[in-house]
């Protein structure tokens, strides 16, 4: 998409900015590929949302999705998921922003905006993927940690979803070897789950 495949860099998003970023988000039935789509042909949020139901509808939205967004109906819930972001100590990524991981941006359908927790730098790192069961072997276990272990001692960041099990173990043995980990978060930035692994507490959230 023309709008994200410019060279990206660092965003210092206004608390206006964040609130356009988190209101394009949020407008009901409007999904991640119609939100890429708009930015595409629209370029920033600000546009979208000032841009008539008209326009709207000639980049492709349906009648009625277009008055949603050209009313500003998302506005209310994005101020509440504002307030939710501060006091979670959490950092709004758009997907023009630097920092959003290249692979990610990379797939058919980014989500436009991530919220993170944490060592942001390690979103561009090389990062290595480990999932498994929640209910692992003994042999599984050991296994996970000694492969997350000895990459995350070789440079690489294990990056996991902090489920129990498979999950847990290359959380901890990336973080026993001192090494670096990314939790990607299923139920949201402010809610660890399982809740013993608030433990871990220099696991990186996003």
């Amino acid at each position: 998409m023309a709008a994200i495949s410019a060279k990206p860099a660092p965003f210092h998003l206004t608390d206006e900015e964040e609130l356009y970023w988190l209101a394009l988000r949020m407008v009901p039935g409007l999904g991640t590929r119609r939100v890429g789509f708009l930015l595409e042909r629209l370029l920033s949020p600000q546009a979208i949302f000032r841009a008539s139901a008209s326009e709207l509808e000639a980049a492709g939205l349906s009648g009625a999705l277009a008055r949603s967004v050209a009313g500003g109906v998302s506005f209310e819930a994005a101020a509440e998921q504002q307030e939710k972001i501060r006091k979670a100590g959490a950092t709004l990524i758009p997907i023009a922003d630097a920092r959003y991981p290249e692979p990610l941006r990379a797939i058919f359908d980014p989500p436009p905006i991530l919220f993170a927790r944490g060592r942001l730098e390690l979103l561009r790192s090389i990062c290595l993927g480990v999932v498994g069961t929640r209910h692992p072997t003994p042999y599984g276990v050991a296994a996970t940690e000694k492969l997350s272990g000895d990459l995350a001692r070789a440079g690489l960041t294990i990056t996991s979803g902090m489920a129990r099990g498979v999950d847990t173990a290359a959380h901890k043995a990336a973080l026993a070897a001192e090494g670096q980990t990314i939790a990607v978060l299923g139920c949201g930035v402010d809610v660890v789950y399982p809740s013993e692994n608030r433990r871990q507490s220099r696991i990186r959230v996003c």
